[in-house]
């Protein structure tokens, strides 16, 4: 990287990726699994659901987020996309409160959302990071991989 002013943007793509790799850790864990399924009233299996919607909500977004990122930039693509992170973030926590109210449904829709959420950051993260990084876009395309792994 000759330019080093995009390092800081750069570091906070990478560190978008490290957030969405626990988030998806966190659903994974066997305890949490069983502690979700006891709140929301449904067994643990469901709660694997829920973490499929995450890809369901990628393979939904991703025919019409490239072409939108194309046709509207990428910081338009990645404020959709952290926008509807927010969207499922702060849907979580309702999820979490309303318990066997309809928690489970909740976050069985934001994690819809937040697939969408990634498939946008995605189209807007990847080239940008290529760009910033533009001696070695491989790189910087590991550099993705890296910190979804270290998560």
């Amino acid at each position: 990287m000759k330019d080093k002013k995009y390092l800081p943007s750069v570091l906070i793509m990478y560190l978008n990726y490290f957030i969405h790799g626990v988030g998806c850790s966190v659903l994974g864990q066997a305890v949490i699994k069983e502690s979700l399924a006891t709140s929301w009233g449904c067994d643990p299996m469901s709660i694997t659901k829920i973490s499929a919607a995450l890809g369901l909500g990628r393979l939904v977004a991703l025919p019409f987020a490239g072409p939108l990122s194309d046709k509207l930039g990428r910081k338009i693509s990645m404020f959709i996309g952290g926008l509807s992170y927010a969207v499922y973030l702060i849907g979580l926590v309702f999820a979490f409160n309303a318990g066997a109210n309809g928690g489970y449904t909740i976050a069985y829709v934001c994690a819809i959302v937040g697939g969408i959420a990634n498939s946008f950051l995605d189209t807007g993260i990847y080239p940008a990071v290529a760009e910033a990084i533009s001696d070695a876009p491989g790189v910087a395309t590991m550099g993705i991989k890296f910190f979804i792994s270290v998560s």
